[in-house]
């Protein structure tokens, strides 16, 4: 017997981004084959509709550690050594995303008047709030893999004492 998924709200995103990226590049394509007429703002709002699916997809990887990753070396380490590496990656990690948040704050209060494009309304700076959103995901998520983590440590470290 198979049992359903649970989708949450960050998967819930990405299938209604999908949902509406795919119903503007049909509308596009009806409007252009049958009607005979372009409408300018589809192909841009499944751009950024695309890049909110990819970086919440890449938040997702990330809490449930499907990234790509070479483990040869991890591999070959006790459990205590390779929870210590894990916590330590995971803390470079943190940190980056930080300079990326950091980064991306700054973008968005220099082009936050700045057209995008066809869109008067949408605002270059508003879609580059997809990315701090994400990165504040992808921050939890490292955040509870290093709880995760400290707590397997301090058990091993407790059962080691004893």
């Amino acid at each position: 017997m198979q049992t359903a998924t649970r989708i949450g709200w960050v998967e819930a995103i990405i299938a209604i981004a999908l949902g509406l990226m795919t119903g503007a590049l049909m509308l596009q394509v009806l409007a252009r084959y049958v009607l005979h007429v372009s409408i300018p703002w589809t192909e841009e709002v499944s751009r950024y509709l695309l890049v909110l699916m990819t970086f919440v997809g890449a938040a997702l990887a990330l809490r449930d550690r499907q990234h790509i990753a070479i483990t040869f070396l991890l591999d070959r380490l006790p459990n205590t050594q390779r929870i210590w590496m894990d916590l330590l990656f995971n803390v470079l990690i943190m940190l980056f995303l930080g300079a990326v948040f950091r980064g991306s704050v700054r973008m968005i209060q220099l082009t936050w008047e700045t057209p995008a494009g066809t869109i008067p309304w949408i605002t270059t700076g508003r879609i580059y709030l997809i990315l701090p959103f994400t990165v504040l995901l992808m921050l939890g998520y490292l955040l509870a893999q290093v709880y995760r983590g400290a707590r397997q440590l301090s058990a091993r470290i407790g059962r080691a004492e004893t």
